[in-house]
């Protein structure tokens, strides 16, 4: 189940929960209330987490974004590109910011040239 878990963290809107929900929901259908609880508590609480609180930390401390720039960029880039989107969004808008900058910087110049 693990190893399901993790591939399935790539796949928007699906990810852990696919794993650790009906197994939460298993364990209560068979009178396990504690196990189910822990099981969906850790879910929802810990699992679900890491993906929208560590992966743009780790992504933001290789590119110097901001980690809601790089969740928002995660987030499109998938919804855009597939799984591959979750490397591809952050260098999108890497490189669109990086223009930006270049565009800022030779604006100014050209008015005082004017």
């Amino acid at each position: 189940l693990g190893v399901i878990s993790v591939l399935l963290c790539v796949v928007p809107l699906l990810g852990a929960p696919v794993i650790y929900v009906p197994v939460g929901l298993l364990f209560l259908a068979q009178g396990e209330t504690t196990k189910a609880a822990i099981v969906l508590a850790v879910g929802f609480i810990i699992v679900s987490q890491i993906d929208n609180v560590l992966k743009p930390l780790f992504i933001g401390s290789k590119v110097a974004l901001h980690p809601l720039a790089i969740f928002v960029s995660v987030l499109g880039g998938i919804a855009v590109f597939g799984p591959i989107g979750l490397m591809v969004g952050p260098m999108v808008l890497s490189i669109l910011l990086g223009l930006y900058d270049h565009i800022a910087e030779v604006r100014p110049q050209q008015e005082v040239e004017a």
